[in-house]
């Protein structure tokens, strides 16, 4: 099990860390790569979840990096819907 949350913990901090080490103009096509590692992840937590039951909760400490960029473009087209001047 604990390779496992190893492996779980590399996909999410690499979904959370990949667009950084691009320059922000080559975002536009990083994000979704960014994206899809952290629906391997979330399906990696679902295995865990299935396999292990209640030990596998322990794979949610991969859960605030896997969340990163899903939520900041969560806040991100929020703040677009309400006022056009915070668009990036």
């Amino acid at each position: 099990m604990r390779i496992q949350i190893a492996v779980s913990l590399v996909i999410s901090v690499t979904a959370c860390f990949l667009p950084r080490l691009f320059s922000p103009g080559l975002w536009d096509s990083i994000i979704p790569y960014s994206l899809g590692l952290g629906l391997l992840w979330l399906g990696c937590l679902v295995a865990a979840l299935i396999k292990h039951k209640k030990r596998g909760l322990w794979f949610l400490v991969g859960l605030p990096f896997a969340l990163y960029w899903p939520a900041v473009l969560l806040i991100m087209s929020a703040a677009c819907m309400s006022n056009t001047r915070y668009c990036p």
